[in-house]
């Protein structure tokens, strides 16, 4: 077994800008995922076969419940494979990878969500 937070390659930490991601499940309507959840789809679906596990999120980031909500509100396929480690607090963890087609058509940043509330307050917005 290995030591999930002693592996030779470190994982790469989960990108927690994203406030808001639109996709599609294989050709079916447009969805929109916000929060945590969209962070976690972005890195689902960047991830690919690599998958990901809870350890590359920001501590306390609850991992099993944003993969709760794309499965069962969003409708995504998402395999969970236990694998064991060893270390100080030996146990199992969750790999979680999408096993659904998923076509992403926009991630949003704040940036972008400061800015629609400037121009919707009648203020002009420009990128810096």
């Amino acid at each position: 077994m290995n030591d999930l937070f002693n592996v030779s390659s470190p994982p790469v930490a989960v990108n927690n800008d994203i406030v808001e991601v639109r996709f599609r499940v294989l050709g079916g309507p447009e969805q929109v995922a916000i929060g945590r959840v969209a962070q976690c789809l972005a890195a689902l679906a960047s991830r690919g076969q690599r998958g990901v596990t809870s350890a590359e999120f920001a501590a306390g980031t609850r991992v099993s419940d944003s993969i709760h909500k794309l499965r069962h509100r969003h409708g995504l396929g998402i395999e969970t494979e236990r694998v064991g480690h060893g270390g100080i607090y030996s146990g199992e963890h969750a790999i979680y990878r999408v096993s659904s087609s998923v076509e992403i058509v926009d991630l949003v940043r704040p940036e972008a969500t400061r800015c629609r509330k400037r121009k919707s307050g009648g203020e002009n917005c420009h990128a810096a």
